[in-house]
Parts: structure tokens; sequence; C-alpha cells
């Protein structure tokens, strides 16, 4: 198909001949008629309101001058002298004789007299003036003002022939009506307004307070009519112009940019489907536009195809475990909150089964990371050969995997886990190197969705149940029970809880162990972590046994507590190397507690001299980041650093990452055995370390335990490492300077 061929011409061009145009026009017609114009309308306004306002200025002076010649001719009148003399028979000479005056004023208001003090003569209920007269008027020069009242006052002096002031005669008079009813050339009598002031003015002042209108001038009606028929032309002219360019942009403009337009939400609907614009735009930058679009279309649809691939690969990664193929905690988060905003109301029984397999730090302290790993694939392979249709197994831990089963009660539940028993005891786990056979400790709770509250501890019950499942009696399968809340810690000996609680209330008991993080430039310990430890009856107890007991009944806080206490002790006894510095690790319930910083403040007087550095948990971080990341932006504005423990355990995500208030972020052990492995996982691994490397933190790789991972891990760019390779944890002891003699 041929098409017409157009040479497009650019925007600019257009532009050009289009302002030339209304510029041209625009210019000729408003500059000759609308200025000029305008600038003598308002000089001849400027004018005419000087003209009214001097008219009016004279006619006040001539009433001013005309009270003042009535008013010394009043002072002169014998009676006036006679009543200031002798003032008593003042109310009857003010009523009857001053009316037969013959020269009062016109506009008069009200006349008094007053004494030499400027008090009336005598108090008048029907007086219009003051009986006081203000002392500003009291002028032996006489006085004549315009007042508040919007009325004139006009007091003259009372004199002797020795020029002595004998007393004061003062009469009220209304300017505005007398001028009303004056006739002027240049103003509109009846417009006159004055408004009201706060003192007296003069009356030479008096005409600049006047509000006026002015009779219509003929040379200004007809400025008028020649700026309208100016106007009229500028707006047609204008008018035309506008069509002229509408017509323009509707041709090449608006009707190529809406084939762009169309192009461009196409793309959006669909970003596969081929768009393309074959015929030429008229100008030059738009058919540039069009190339480009149909280039840019053509590559997204290859680049489209490719992150399908991609985003696969990704979100297999994102949310499987890489180890034993199940999903991951971050999935199991993530379905566990979509869970319980969904299936609230509804009657619908879910079940959640923890699964955790009994002794395995001993099958890896005994045979090696290599047959616990292959042990965790296979208890993970024989639990999903066990599951129904549709059930997804999560790996929510090292060695505790679990499994949400929706629309199944404690009767189905129990009889999966029963399935997983059974295949678990005739499995030969000789295969894989073990001289005795594994076992799995699973523990059941079950409620109906329409319970908001029961749906919320499920997780907290199914922990409880799944240990009381590795005591006897149990056989490896427990059901969550209100009685399991009274005896939470009855795994353990009461004397072993009874140790810890003490250990945690009172501080006897408790052991710091110290944990080197070295630099991996010089090999030289950098700060120390500390490490909490019990000393019991029997040895030490064991971390595990520790924390399971603290999280039972909930005493996060106060072990967090307890151990503040116990470093900041070392840090004064100075068992710890003074320049080093020592990480503490924070629960998650201490990092939203508002007394977070008044527990810590104690430590302050170190930070100075120590690298004082608080472990905080990735997920702990992410559940409550507004709230954790209030207190400690507040910590770190105090000295403290933060670093980011276990990273990659929970979420592993750089989006949280970005808005962490974190200083340091320390890799967990999982990542860094997954970096032997020459998998897809290893690689990804290794791009995580090259982002967080980019982004400015400064990284410590925790579980170094050979040689092999330390220079991998060196290599990497880690800048610190820790591990059983670098150092045990171990209690340090004061230096031998230190101690006192």
């Amino acid at each position: 198909m041929k098409h017409s061929k157009c040479h497009p011409h650019s925007l600019a061009f257009y532009s050009l001949v289009f302002l030339g145009l209304v510029g041209g026009v625009f210019l000729l017609v408003a500059g000759i008629g609308l200025y000029s114009a305008r600038d003598f309308d308002s000089e001849l306004q400027q004018t005419a309101d000087r003209l009214a306002r001097r008219e009016l200025g004279d006619v006040i002076t001539g009433y001013a001058h005309s009270w003042r010649r009535m008013m010394t001719e009043f002072v002169n009148w014998d009676e006036v002298r006679q009543q200031i003399a002798n003032p008593v028979y003042y109310p009857y000479w003010r009523g009857h004789r001053l009316r037969e005056y013959p020269s009062l004023p016109e506009g008069l208001v009200g006349v008094e007299l007053y004494n030499a003090e400027g008090r009336m003569l005598a108090r008048l209920s029907d007086s219009r003036l003051p009986s006081v007269l203000p002392q500003e008027v009291l002028d032996p020069q006489g006085h004549l003002a315009f007042h508040s009242d919007r009325r004139v006052w006009f007091v003259e002096p009372v004199l002797n022939e020795g020029g002595e002031v004998l007393g004061y005669a003062a009469m009220k008079l209304d300017l505005l009506a007398l001028l009303r009813g004056h006739h002027f050339r240049y103003l509109i009598a009846d417009s006159l307004k004055l408004p009201p002031v706060s003192t007296p003015v003069p009356l030479a002042k008096l005409p600049e307070l006047f509000r006026f209108r002015m009779p219509p001038s003929p040379e200004l009606h007809v400025l008028k009519e020649s700026l309208n028929h100016t106007l009229l032309l500028v707006v047609l002219a204008v008018l035309v112009l506008a069509l002229v360019f509408y017509l323009a942009a509707l041709r090449l403009l608006r009707r190529p940019l809406e084939r762009l337009l169309q192009a461009v939400r196409g793309l959006q609907d669909d970003p596969e489907v081929d768009v393309v614009l074959d015929e030429p735009l008229p100008l030059a930058e738009l058919d540039e536009i069009r190339a480009a679009l149909n280039t840019y279309q053509s590559r997204l649809s290859q680049v489209h195809r490719h992150l399908d691939r991609k985003n696969q690969e990704l979100w297999e990664l994102a949310y499987h475990d890489g180890l034993t193929g199940a999903y991951n905690r971050r999935a199991f988060d993530e379905h566990w909150n979509a869970l319980l905003g969904t299936v609230p109301g509804s009657r619908m029984s879910v079940s959640l089964v923890l699964f955790d397999c009994n002794h395995f730090k001993a099958i890896n302290d005994s045979y090696g990371h290599q047959v616990g790993d292959l042990v965790l694939q296979t208890l993970a392979g024989i639990i999903q050969q066990t599951l129904r249709s549709g059930d997804n197994l999560y790996r929510v831990g090292g060695d505790e995997f679990a499994l949400i089963m929706l629309d199944a009660d404690v009767s189905a539940a129990r009889r999966l886990a029963e399935r997983v028993v059974e295949s678990l005891r005739r499995f030969d786990f000789t295969q894989l190197g073990l001289e005795e056979p594994v076992r799995m400790s699973i523990g059941i709770a079950s409620a109906v969705a329409e319970e908001a509250e029961g749906l919320r501890n499920l997780y907290w019950e199914a922990d409880l149940a799944m240990y009381h499942a590795k005591r006897p009696g149990y056989h490896n399968i427990a059901v969550y029970s209100d009685e399991m809340k009274n005896v939470a810690g009855s795994v353990f000996s009461s004397q072993t809880i009874a140790t810890v609680t003490d250990a945690i209330a009172t501080g006897r008991h408790l052991v710091m162990y110290y944990q080197p993080i070295v630099s991996l430039g010089d090999d030289q310990v950098v700060y120390y972590e500390a490490l909490v430890r019990i000393q019991g009856e029997e040895g030490i107890i064991s971390p595990a046994e520790i924390f399971q007991i603290v999280e039972s009944r909930r005493l996060e806080r106060e072990l967090d507590q307890a151990v503040f206490r116990r470093v900041r002790q070392d840090l004064e006894e100075g068992v710890i190397p003074a320049g080093s510095g020592v990480s503490i690790n924070v629960s998650g319930p201490s990092v939203i507690d508002p007394q977070l910083f008044e527990w810590l403040e104690p430590m302050l007087r170190f930070v100075d001299d120590y690298h004082i550095t608080l472990e905080v948990t990735e997920t702990s971080l992410i559940r409550q980041l507004y709230e954790a990341s209030r207190s400690l932006e507040r910590l770190r504005a105090a000295g403290f650093k933060v670093a980011l423990d276990d990273f990659g355990s929970g979420y592993s995500s750089l989006r949280y990452l970005a808005s962490m208030p974190v200083d340091v972020v320390k890799f967990d052990i999982a990542l860094i055995r997954g970096l032997a492995e020459p998998t897809r996982q290893a690689q990804v691994i290794e791009g995580l370390v090259s982002l967080i490397r980019m982004a400015g933190y400064p990284m410590v790789a925790e579980g170094i335990e050979d040689e092999e991972t330390l220079e991998r891990v060196r290599r990497l760019g880690f800048d610190f490492g820790q591990g059983y390779h670098l150092g045990r944890p171990a209690p340090l002891s004061v230096p031998q300077a230190a101690t006192k003699p």
C-alpha cells in the first residue's frame, strides 16, 4: 500500500509563523488604541478629582470665614459676657434670649457658653455639646475643626479689654447637610459622604476625607467608546488567529498525538501486542517519536518474553527454600497474613501443624552439615508425600517446618501427622550415613475461622504443642489444649526454669560470653558479640533452652534488660578491651518498647571509647518498622550503631533494607553456607552481596567455620567475619594491667 509523501517541518517553524502573526497584529492594534486610551483616561480621572476637591475646599473655606465672622459678632454680644460673668440665669437665657439672636449661622446644631476652665456654665439635658471642652480646643486664638461625630466645632474665646480669657463660646454645625444643599460643578452634592474619624481634623484637611461621585464627562464618554471599539477589534483579531491556530493544531498536532497516544495505550493494555505506525507524521519531532515507538515496541516484546522467564525463576528463588524445595518463611508469613485477612467470619476450620526435627543440632555436630542438609531434604520430602492436594509445606526455621490446612479439623490434621510419623519410622536413614533413626516432634493447633483471636494465637499454640510432643507419652504428636498454657515450661525441669527466671530477675548465674568479630583486611579483632549464658547446677544452660523458656513466658524484655546491665558492668570493669567494642542482641519486643532508650541510657558514657552496636533481626524490624525505626533513630543519634542481624533468614528484601535504620548488615549463616554450592542460589547470594556492598553498608559474614569459607567471603568483599574458625564464644577476663594490686 502506497502512502502520499509528506515533508514534515519542525514544530519550531510553525510556532514562529504563528507567533509572528499574532504578535504583529496585537501590537499594532492594542499598542495604538488600548494603552494610550487607558493612560489618558487615568490622567483625566485624576484631574477631575483634583478639581472637585479644590471646589469642595473653596466652599468649606467660605463657610468657615462666614462662621468666624458670625462667631466674632456673637462673642462681642453684651449678653454673652454678662452670662459668663454671672451664669445664674444661663439656662433661661439659653432657652429664650439666645433664640432671639438674629445672626446664628445656617446649619447650627447647638451652641453653649463655657467658663475660663472650659466647663459649661450650667449642665443642660438638651445640650448637644459636651459639659467640658477638650483641652486641645481651649485656644485663645479660637478653634475650628471637624470632629468624630461628623460635625464642625467652632470654639471662640471671650476676652476682656485686657485680653484675658473670660470664657468660651462653642458652636456645633452640620457641615455635611450644608454641603449637600450646595450646588457644585465638579461633583454631585447628594453623593457626599464622610467617614468617621478618631481625632479632630483641621478644616483645611477636610476635603481629602470626602467621598463623592462626579457627574459624567462627555470627553470621558467619547474616550471609553473609542477604547471599547479598539478592544473589539483586538478581540476579533485574537479570535480569528485562535481559530487559525486551532485548525493548524488539529491538523499538525492533535490528530498525530491521538494516534501516538492510542498506540501507547495499546502497549499499556497488552505489551505484547504489535502496534505499528507506518504512516509518516507531518511534524519532524513527532515522526521521530513514531519511529522510536515502533522500535521500542519491538524490543519491549522481546524483553517482556525474557522477563516472564526470569520473573518465574526469581519467584521460585524468593518464595522457595533452596535446600528442601519447600516454601520459605517469607512465603509462610505472606500466606498466613493473607489468610488472617480473608477467612475471618466463615465457619471453616483451620489447622496449623508444626514439625521439628529432634536433636537436629546433635546430628549436625556429629555428622556434619552435609548430612544435616540431606536429613532436612529427606524430612521435607516425606512430609510432602503425605500432604493433601493443594496443601503447601513451609520451612520456617533451620529444622522447623509448617503446614496450613484449610477446611481441616484436629482429626484430619492428626491423621496427617500420624502418616508422617509412620513414614519416618519406615525410612532407612542408614543410607544417609546415620547410625540411628530420625524422629520429628509435631504440634497441632486448630481453630474456627470466625474466631479471629483464635486464629491469631494459632501459631503460638502449635509451637507450644510441638514442645509438648517431645515429652514422653505423646508419641511425637501433641494437639494443643488450654492445659498446656499453664505448664508452658514443663518441657524443661522445674530447676532449669527456676534458674533461668531467677537469673533474669536478679542477674545471678547470668554469664556473658563474647565471640570476636574480625576485620578480614588485617585479621584483627574489631569488636565482640555479647552472647548470654546461664550457669545451672549441672553446667551451662544452652541458649536453645534459655530462649525457649523466655519465649514461652514472654520474658524477652526482661532478659534484654538483664543483658544490658551485665554488659554495662563488664564495660565498667574493663573486661571488654579498650578501643574495641561490643554488639548486643535486642529482641523484637524490646525494639518497639518506648523505654528502650532509658534502658540503654547508662551506656551512653561509653560510646566515645567503644563501638557499641545493637543487633536487631530483619523480621522484627519489618513487622513493626515504623515504631522500631523511630526508637532506633533516637539511639543512633545518641551514638549507638545498629546492625541488621541474620539478614536473609526472613525476608531478604532489598526493598525493606532501604527503609531500615541500620549501619551494618550481618549475613545469616544459611546464606554463607549457600555460597559453597555451585548452584543458582549461590549466584543470587553473590549478587546480593555485591548490591549491599555497592550501597555502602559494612558487611559481616556469620558462620565461618573453615579456611575455605573464610577465603570465599574475603574474595566477595565482606568487611568482617565471625565464626568458630575465627574465635569461639568465651568469657573475657580483665587485663592484668587493669586489675587492682
